[in-house]
């Protein structure tokens, strides 16, 4: 656990249009994607949920599930609905779909918090903008962008002035296998045994 301030939410991912079929039920190395991103979640906050339109998908898990508050948004549909049910003052979030990521990542974001800001990683690839720790108190300025039609999470991150840690500097030994993104099938063939 990194701190009673956090609460954790797994941004489930949306319609998997690239993946072919619900991308967070596809299994990796012996489990579902969900389930890695569950056990993350728990070891990073005492409360967990997964925030995902298809809440029948899901009813196994054994974290609340919470559909979009705003349907076909994207990621930012996620964080408006994670940072909206927030039970504390800051929110982890974390993509379904990135099944090597760990909790050393969330303390060393945790420990680069600034008051009212985010705080989010960067990786070799460029900015994880899922990959981040929120204060609640961005949510006006994020509702306001959302009624802008700027659906951007980076948007939100440059207004906010995110703190940007870059892992291959502050990580040691960098693993770039930590921000493995699970995007089509073939992801899922180079990295399962």
């Amino acid at each position: 656990m990194i701190n009673e301030a956090l609460s954790a939410a797994i941004i489930g991912g949306g319609k998997s249009k690239r993946f072919g079929e619900p991308k967070a039920l596809a299994d990796f190395r012996g489990k579902p994607l969900i389930r890695h991103a569950v056990e993350l979640a728990r070891r990073i906050a005492p409360r967990v949920f997964l925030i995902n339109g298809q809440t029948v998908a899901f009813e196994e898990i054994g974290i609340p599930v919470i559909s979009d508050l705003i349907p076909d948004l994207g990621p930012i549909g996620g964080l408006f609905t994670a940072l909206t049910k927030s039970p504390t003052p800051f929110m982890a979030v974390l993509p379904v779909d990135t099944p090597l990521l760990n909790e050393e990542v969330y303390r060393l974001l945790f420990r680069q918090m600034e008051p009212d800001r985010p705080v989010v990683a960067m990786s070799h690839k460029g900015l994880e903008p899922l990959i981040s720790i929120w204060p609640i108190t961005v949510l006006p300025r994020l509702k306001d962008q959302i009624e802008r039609m700027d659906y951007s999470l980076r948007s939100i991150l440059r207004q906010e002035e995110a703190v940007v840690v870059n892992f291959s500097e502050k990580m040691h030994p960098y693993n770039p296998d930590v921000f493995l993104n699970i995007n089509y099938k073939k992801d899922l063939l180079s990295y399962n045994p």
